[in-house]
């Protein structure tokens, strides 16, 4: 079993307001005993993205790239089927583009990855190409750039 934690990036409120059809939607996930909901006011990112075993998200947004620069498991959605061919598409297992590449990248992620494969997965795809450290702190090396200036 698993439980998994929604991260909006939205409030509910408004993103009820714009979609209502979506209050019902977030209701059942707000009362679902494997899953919490965490609103963006009460929660930081870097908290869910630490709590989770596998990060998801839509495509190409910071929190997939911010874990795995964490060395947390994280992979894209793209549920629009927009982005074949793009660039984080040519790496493997990365990007899901449909329910049932999601479902089999959620199973190799959590099951059937090592963690050598997820090593090598990091550093043959993020380590030097996106973040040269995976430690977490690239904002905090960003931010002591911003203030030697």
């Amino acid at each position: 079993k698993f439980g998994v934690i929604f991260k909006n990036k939205f409030s509910l409120k408004i993103l009820s307001e714009e979609n209502p059809a979506l209050s019902e939607i977030y209701e059942k996930i707000q009362y679902h005993p494997r899953c919490y909901l965490a609103e963006e006011l009460n929660s930081d990112p870097s908290e869910t993205i630490a709590a989770s075993d596998l990060v998801i998200s839509a495509s190409f947004t910071s929190p997939t790239i911010e874990a795995l620069c964490s060395k947390k498991k994280a992979i894209y959605y793209a549920a629009n089927n927009k982005f074949r061919g793009t660039y984080y598409d040519q790496i493997p297992y990365f990007v899901a583009h449909d329910y049932s590449e999601l479902k089999e990248m959620v199973d190799y992620w959590l099951n059937k990855m090592t963690p050598k494969e997820f090593e090598g997965f990091l550093n043959q795809y993020i380590r030097g190409e996106i973040d040269p450290h995976l430690d977490g702190k690239a904002i905090t090396r960003f931010r002591t750039k911003l203030v030697e200036k």
